[in-house]
């Protein structure tokens, strides 16, 4: 049995693959054989997204330890460091992606800029509302909130 869905969706943890030594260009082109298998299948819609933050150990335990080693009562509103190279995956990621005509979704834009991530969703609830439950998963507002804001008609 073969499927045919009406959209693929390629996440990875791209980033996680640099910090153990795989290429760049090892990465892009494991993406680029994937993509165009997909289109010589027939799949339709094709959405690639990009490489996200990383946490040393889980944004929990890396927030708490910010938080307390600055003797902070609130969680603040920015916090981590991409590293420059999945900064620079994520924009050769973005051109290899309009090159092959597919769509690309930069989880690294929406989430991170140059002074740090977003991490927390609701604000509103007492609870920190984090958008990343361990080292480099989104939780599902994390996830939800990527998807909404990628325009994506999934649910």
């Amino acid at each position: 049995m073969h499927l045919h869905p009406d959209t693929v969706l390629l996440a990875g943890a791209w980033e996680l693959y640099l910090e153990k030594g795989e290429s760049e260009a090892d990465i892009i082109r494991s993406v680029d054989e994937t993509i165009r298998q997909l289109k010589a299948d027939g799949d339709k819609e094709i959405v690639i997204f990009g490489p996200g933050p990383t946490w040393s150990a889980s944004l929990a335990s890396d927030l708490f330890r910010f938080m307390a080693a600055r003797r902070l009562n609130e969680i603040p509103e920015r916090y981590g460091h991409p590293f420059e190279a999945a900064w620079h995956l994520d924009a050769v990621m973005a051109a290899q992606a309009k090159e092959l005509g597919v769509r690309y979704v930069s989880v690294l834009n929406y989430f991170c800029n140059k002074s740090g991530c977003r991490m927390v969703g609701d604000k509103s609830i007492p609870k920190p509302d984090l958008l990343y439950r361990d080292r480099d998963h989104l939780t599902a507002t994390g996830s939800k909130d990527l998807i909404a804001h990628s325009g994506l008609p999934l649910f």
